[in-house]
């Protein structure tokens, strides 16, 4: 950047015996108003231009003080200095509408950003509120469902052998009433209940578990394997009735579990059955489980 004059002052001069023309002194005012302002970082060669005009008028002023040719340029350097200082202006000017259009496209965009994260938390907010219902809708469905199934269970107590027990609700159906002594091949009289059983089964979606049991007459081996055999036998019924087979598995407990005393005949027949367990949660029902 060029080095803008400072004039030295007129009476700083008068001391020397030399006394610059008014049209000198008014042209140094005008120069020093120019270079004080913007015009030397925008429009430094109109400045220098200036310069150099009353840097010709300071010597023509001394060579011939109060010439004609030194008020004529001394009047040329006014307007040069005028000139500067009127392109600094309009450049200033134009560089604080450049300025504004960048302050105005920043302030849009922040604007256009901020509408777009209010309509983006608007959208989410709805399918917020569209997963809530089908959440809520969800949940009213699946207690209607527990409904419908407790009042099917309820109804099925009436008629079976229904019992609370810590691994769930368990219905017993005597080994009499399902097969022949020593068979797996279901009754055509157990059809019916069977039946009346798998329609209530296909109203809940809890893990079923289907066990055979025995009495204790026959070696371990025979009992076990008959027992896995009735319990497939039944399972095989329910799922054939609509009962969801991912969630149905048959087992045999054999003579494992007995309920009544083995000795007798009538407790004897209560030992052969076979347990239908709705299970109250996600238990694992591995083991001798069936496929």
């Amino acid at each position: 950047m060029k080095k803008v004059l400072k004039w030295i002052p007129a009476a700083a001069l008068v001391a020397c015996g030399y006394v610059p023309s008014q049209e000198l002194l008014t042209a140094r005012n005008a120069y020093n108003t120019a270079a004080q302002g913007p015009a030397a970082q925008l429009v430094p060669s109109d400045l220098h231009q200036a310069h150099t005009a009353l840097q010709r008028a300071e010597q023509l002023d001394r060579d011939d003080q109060g010439s004609e040719s030194s008020k004529d340029q001394a009047y040329v350097a006014v307007r040069k200095a005028e000139w500067a200082q009127a392109r600094a202006t309009i450049a200033q000017s134009k560089q604080n509408v450049v300025n504004s259009d960048q302050r105005l496209h920043s302030e849009q965009s922040q604007m256009l950003a901020s509408a777009q994260n209010k309509l983006a938390d608007v959208e989410r907010n709805k399918e917020l509120d569209v997963e809530r219902q089908k959440t809520a809708q969800a949940q009213q469905l699946a207690t209607q469902a527990d409904q419908r199934a407790k009042e099917a269970m309820d109804k099925l107590a009436a008629n079976e052998k229904v019992t609370d027990e810590a691994r769930g609700q368990v219905i017993t159906l005597p080994g009499g009433l399902l097969f022949k002594s020593g068979q797996a091949t279901l009754l055509v009289s157990a059809y019916p209940r069977l039946d009346e059983i798998a329609n209530v089964l296909t109203k809940t979606k809890r893990t079923l578990l289907i066990e055979g049991h025995t009495d204790a007459v026959g070696n371990d081996d025979t009992n076990q394997r008959l027992s896995e055999r009735r319990a497939q036998a039944v399972r095989d019924y329910l799922v054939a009735r609509g009962v969801d087979e991912a969630r149905v598995q048959a087992r045999g407990a054999g003579k494992s579990r007995p309920i009544a005393d083995n000795t007798s005949t009538e407790g004897r027949a209560l030992n052969r059955r076979v347990e239908i367990v709705v299970v109250k949660s996600r238990e694992s029902t591995a083991g001798n489980a069936q496929p």
